[in-house]
């Protein structure tokens, strides 16, 4: 069959205010697009100064092209994390309650004091669900790596969707139950001292090849985070992309 070449403009995700992109992508056949999302409970990160425990929420996206085997062809993913006022940092998406409800710690960012009670009226409620923002679009302000900007959440979401491009879901699935750490679903680390290192990552990485431990140096200088673990369902989104995908071009016409 010829190949073809077809231009997608303005393929958004559907729930998240994420820009919109222009972008050529080579294709012998059909192709199909999808869209998940997954949501996922966290107790924490920790607790104020208090001991009032945080809770958040994490609810993951992604748009999705494939082709008719199945084969990413482009793919972006983001997350909405929203979580109790108790939590110091200014950039962080809240939810304090729903209007009339008891309110609930909130704390200073730059002293990580508790400096009062949330009083949850509508006019909180809008503002705070109003402003909430992505993790892409928190950018370097969502401070998972700030002695590394190079590693920022966004930055390594972007390593992962270039990798997962050419693979099937089955087998960026496949890869992650092999390559990460069943304990937090990051990937194993072989540049890590070893002092560092769990027992477990020791003895799985000792029993890799050489080609497997190239592989997983060469991830790792651009990805380390989790795919799934409660900071995000994010290759579950990617899996409810392929289930839910449609044909949107059709090589035969």
């Amino acid at each position: 069959m010829k190949k073809l070449l077809i231009t997608l403009l303005t393929l958004v995700l559907v729930v998240a205010p994420m820009a919109s992109f222009a972008s050529e992508i080579a294709v012998s056949g059909d192709v199909y697009h999808g869209f998940g999302a997954t949501a996922v409970h966290r107790l924490g990160p920790g607790r104020d100064a208090s001991e009032t425990p945080r809770y958040s929420v994490n609810i993951s996206m992604a748009s999705v092209l494939f082709d008719a085997e199945g084969r990413i062809l482009y793919v972006q993913v983001d997350v909405y994390e929203f979580g109790t006022p108790n939590y110091p940092s200014a950039t962080f998406p809240k939810f304090s309650g729903w209007p009339g409800t008891e309110g609930y710690n909130v704390v200073d960012p730059e002293t990580r004091e508790v400096i009062g009670v949330s009083e949850n009226t509508p006019e909180l409620f809008a503002q705070e669900v109003d402003n909430w923002t992505t993790k892409r679009e928190r950018g370097d302000s969502y401070a998972m790596r700030p002695d590394d900007p190079s590693m920022e959440w966004d930055k390594q979401m972007d390593f992962f969707e270039e990798w997962m491009v050419g693979q099937t879901v089955a087998e960026v699935r496949a890869w992650n139950d092999r390559f990460t750490n069943p304990r937090n679903g990051r990937v194993l680390n072989p540049t890590m001292d070893e002092e560092q290192q769990h027992e477990d990552d020791l003895a799985a990485l000792a029993a890799m090849t050489e080609e497997e431990i190239a592989m997983l140096t060469d991830m790792v200088s651009g990805a380390t985070m989790a795919l799934t673990d409660p900071h995000g369902l994010m290759l579950e989104a990617v899996e409810k992309a392929y289930e839910n995908r449609v044909l949107v071009f059709s090589a035969g016409n």
